[in-house]
């Protein structure tokens, strides 16, 4: 309909700029690499990928263009930064998990709205970001611009330089840092407080325990005594006087007789 944006509409790629070099593809699209790196990538036939990656075949094994300039190591991907996977210039690409890989990607196809983030709901609108396996509700809002820039803020607090945003513009490195710092150490106090009182509940909990456990045993002791048979009554028998202890006599020297007497 004219007048009317399509809700799945995407913007072209920008060109890279810099000293850049076109290597061409099949169906006549070109991928875009570094002048340092064109006359070694030059030597192969490249096409283009069902997935839309630039790849070529050896020995029947596809290797992919991003991977064959970075080289990852082993159990990482290669992130294209701008989205466009045909922009494989150095700049533009940088070694990742398969994790933040995923952070990084695009609005998908047949949502209703133009926006990554952003959901109707009963003819509201309103956004949410996902990380981690949970969700995270932004709240709703008066039009789309507002919540898909509100799951901007909220996708760079969560994943930091590897957030798709909606405004890349908006976004530049030094910001994207500056944010993401901001919100772990708001999430490390959070966490510190909560350790805080989870250890004085644990403590309040001991020692209602503790108080619990002795009166327990109290109350079995006393028990135990009430329930115990009477000892029988010992006959007195007469206590024989203390033996008295014998003292000796103190030994006396006797005088030996003198001589001539």
């Amino acid at each position: 309909m004219p007048g009317v944006p399509c809700k799945n509409y995407r913007r072209k790629p920008a060109v890279p700029q810099g000293d850049v070099r076109l290597i061409p593809l099949t169906d006549g699209l070109y991928a875009y690499v570094d002048a340092a790196d064109y006359e070694w990538l030059s030597k192969w036939n490249w096409h283009i990928t069902s997935g839309g990656y630039p790849a070529r075949t050896e020995n029947g094994r596809k290797i992919l263009m991003h991977r064959e300039i970075m080289q990852p190591p082993r159990g990482k991907v290669v992130d294209h930064h701008d989205g466009n996977k045909a922009n494989n210039c150095r700049s533009n690409l940088r070694p990742c998990t398969q994790k933040e890989n995923r952070r990084n990607s695009r609005k998908q196809r047949g949502t209703q709205s133009g926006f990554k983030g952003v959901y109707y709901r009963e003819g509201r609108i309103f956004s949410q970001v996902r990380f981690e396996g949970r969700q995270r509700w932004l709240g709703y809002f008066p039009d789309e611009v507002s919540a898909a820039r509100a799951y901007d803020y909220a996708a760079v607090q969560e994943c930091g330089e590897f957030a798709g945003v909606n405004f890349p513009r908006e976004w530049p490195p030094e910001r994207r840092r500056e944010v993401h710092a901001e919100y772990q150490a708001t999430l490390k106090k959070e966490a510190r407080r909560n350790a805080r009182k989870a250890r004085k509940i644990r403590t309040k909990e001991r020692k209602k325990d503790t108080h619990k456990t002795r009166t327990k045993h109290a109350r079995r002791r006393r028990e135990s005594s009430s329930a115990r048979a009477p000892h029988p009554a010992r006959r007195k028998t007469s206590k024989s006087p203390p033996r008295t202890r014998r003292t000796q006599r103190p030994r006396t020297k006797m005088k030996r007789p003198q001589a001539g007497r």
